[in-house]
């Protein structure tokens, strides 16, 4: 990341009181549950979201310390969503239930108002019988923030300019949606429509406008893999063939996970060319691409950028802003490629 965008970056987070989420191990709940046993495998579970009530003044951090930065101060009675019940070294992870990061407090400062519920992955049966009978809303109760959500994913750009982005503007982007909307709750049409005209360094850009990066595959993750449990997008067909690939992507293929985001590729009208054992062989051999799609923000997660305390059930990543869907999707199948002539590199 260039010292400018870190200097931009820092003021910005320091005036608009801007985070990163994170997590380590459970182990102390707030006041009121008692901590939990063995995490089951997140594969298997999935861990609700819980609310909470500071008992008395308090302090968002970025992390689970207490010297840690402070990103602001809490009044007695806020209530706060208490994010898949994380706990960490005595502290909670929470969210702001209007906008704002998350960030975590110490559990004896909050009151538990609804505990957070381990469940099963939902069993309901697909609500069509295959993708070309599934609406843009998927399995989504029409006009509902659900609606819009599947509705955005599932939006492909037309026509130019491509707005070329690098991961400078990701981080910058994300500290703009935790001002404008937050993290992990769901967004009408109108808060939707506050994601326009965001500002990135060559410019400004919209959530569903038609932007390009240029990135590498993550080495350090489990690779591409399509979301195949069946999501309401996609109206919960299951199976590879009827769901997006979720790939993480990142500045250097030496990069973790964790300093990546994810890009992913709908299964409607995809190439056949464009499967996981193909994107597995670009991991492989470290090759850049070159990414073309639609902006598009994941409201429904919190950040997950620290090694340290990485989240359950959270992809890791450092901004919920991703390219879905994936239009365009060349390879550099040579040491160097020009990242303006199209010609140099070939389809996947």
């Amino acid at each position: 990341m260039s010292e400018f965008v870190r200097t931009t970056l820092a003021a910005v987070l320091l005036a608009i009181l801007a985070a990163c989420a994170t997590r380590g191990t459970r182990d102390v709940a707030p006041e009121g549950v008692a901590p939990e046993g063995a995490v089951l495998e997140e594969e298997q579970t999935l861990r609700s979201d819980g609310a909470v009530v500071t008992k008395r003044e308090t302090t968002l951090r970025l992390r689970p310390a207490p010297g840690a930065w402070t990103l602001a101060r809490l009044p007695a009675g806020t209530r706060l969503k208490w994010v898949g019940g994380e706990t960490a070294h005595a502290f909670s992870l929470v969210v702001q239930l209007d906008k704002g990061p998350s960030g975590w407090v110490r559990s004896s400062d909050l009151e538990v108002v609804q505990p957070p519920v381990l469940a099963g992955f939902e069993s309901e049966a697909a609500c069509a019988t295959d993708l070309s009978t599934c609406p843009t809303r998927g399995c989504a109760v029409n006009n509902t923030p659900a609606a819009i959500f599947n509705k955005m994913k599932r939006h492909v750009p037309t026509g130019d300019p491509v707005v070329t982005l690098g991961f400078d503007d990701f981080a910058f982007l994300q500290q703009q949606a935790d001002v404008l909307v937050g993290q992990r709750k769901d967004l009408d049409a109108d808060e939707r429509a506050k994601l326009t005209d965001l500002d990135v360094i060559e410019g400004k850009v919209s959530e569903g406008d038609k932007i390009k990066l240029i990135a590498y595959l993550t080495q350090d993750s489990s690779g591409p893999h399509a979301n195949s449990g069946g999501e309401s997008v996609n109206c919960k067909l299951k199976g590879s063939a009827f769901n997006d690939f979720h790939i993480p992507v990142s500045e250097d293929a030496a990069y973790s996970e964790f300093d990546a985001i994810v890009i992913e590729m709908i299964p409607q009208r995809r190439p056949a060319t464009w499967t996981t054992a193909e994107l597995r062989k670009v991991q492989r051999e470290g090759w850049a691409v070159w990414i073309e799609g639609g902006l598009f923000y994941d409201n429904t997660h919190v950040v997950n950028n620290d090694p340290d305390h990485p989240l359950h059930g959270q992809p890791k990543r450092f901004s919920l802003w991703e390219i879905h869907p994936v239009t365009k999707f060349l390879v550099c199948r040579q040491e160097e490629c020009d990242t303006s002539d199209e010609s140099q590199w070939s389809p996947l």
